[in-house]
């Protein structure tokens, strides 16, 4: 089951309530770069279909299906805005999506789905007081939990340097690398500290 990393914390004790019983729940793994979670219960529960290929666009209508505060499930319906690499200058691990679909305290977590039914992403943070919200792509989840299954444990990519603003600016770039850290992907690609940053991909 997908959560969110700040859902079970430091928690000693997981529980998953399904059809009226509290069933114990363990904790597979936590990732707080992502904000993702996963957590095992033994239930034979339906599941939600993972999108495959999605070819969300903006303005694609979508939903979520949430349990607010002390209410039953709550369905909310919307239009997809965007998608973001950053909200108020902090930087997301990853693009997210940026819903223009209204949530309420206790929908973090809940499976953002398009009309087929099939999930697309994982409400992450209301914006605007609830009245929109930014959802963790699918995908993303999905990497974690390979990353799981394979390995054990979440397995981010990295570059290894470090970086800074140079006042002169070289083919468009202002980007130079500060620090390159040795045995990294990035000194063994070729790169050398003072190397101006033209181009990502």
């Amino acid at each position: 089951i997908y959560t969110l990393a700040y859902i079970v914390g430091q928690a000693d004790e997981i529980y998953v309530i399904f059809k009226g019983r509290q069933i114990p729940a363990k904790l597979l793994v936590s990732d707080p770069r992502s904000g993702i979670a996963l957590i095992k219960a033994d239930c034979e529960s339906p599941f939600i279909p993972i999108s495959r290929g999605s070819t969300l666009t903006i303005a694609t209508p979508i939903m979520a299906i949430g349990y607010p505060v002390n209410t039953d499930a709550t369905a909310t319906f919307g239009l997809l805005g965007g998608f973001d690499r950053q909200f108020l200058g902090q930087h997301f691990m990853t693009t997210h999506l940026r819903a223009n679909l209204p949530v309420e305290p206790g929908f973090g977590g809940a499976p953002v789905l398009d009309l087929n039914g099939d999930a697309v992403g994982i409400v992450f943070s209301g914006i605007g007081g609830g009245g929109a919200c930014y959802a963790l792509p699918i995908e993303a989840a999905e990497k974690i939990r390979m990353d799981y299954v394979r390995f054990g444990e979440p397995r981010h990519g990295w570059v290894g340097v470090n970086v800074e603003e140079q006042p002169k600016t070289v083919h468009g770039s202002n980007v130079r690398i500060s620090e390159l850290s040795p045995e990294t992907p990035a000194a063994k690609s070729g790169l050398q500290d003072g190397d101006i940053l033209i181009q990502v991909g």
